[in-house]
């Protein structure tokens, strides 16, 4: 993209937040990456989120993740592009911010 495409990837992430979402804006499914198993559902990683939160006092950092869910930080980044916007769902669920 960056080098044959008419825009930088830079400007995809700058408008839509990430290439996932520009593809999703434009009425795409964007592909699971090579090597990230679509293992668990979007709920199911913010009811993780969730009750990390609720036995350790903190959200959940990537290494957190890394070393504690039953999925991998790049199953994470598929569902929600990134651990921020998994949070800030799980906020929403709550209702707190």
């Amino acid at each position: 993209m960056d080098r044959d495409g008419n825009h930088a990837s830079s400007t995809y992430k700058r408008i839509f937040g990430s290439w996932n979402n520009a593809i999703k804006e434009a009425g795409y499914t964007p592909r699971t990456p090579r090597g990230v198993k679509k293992t668990h559902t979007k709920e199911e990683i913010l009811d993780f989120i969730e009750e990390f939160k609720e036995t350790n006092g903190k959200w959940p950092t990537g290494p957190d993740i890394d070393e504690t869910a039953p999925f991998s930080e790049s199953l994470l980044y598929y569902q929600f592009d990134g651990i921020n916007d998994a949070i800030k769902e799980v906020k929403k669920r709550r209702k707190t911010v």
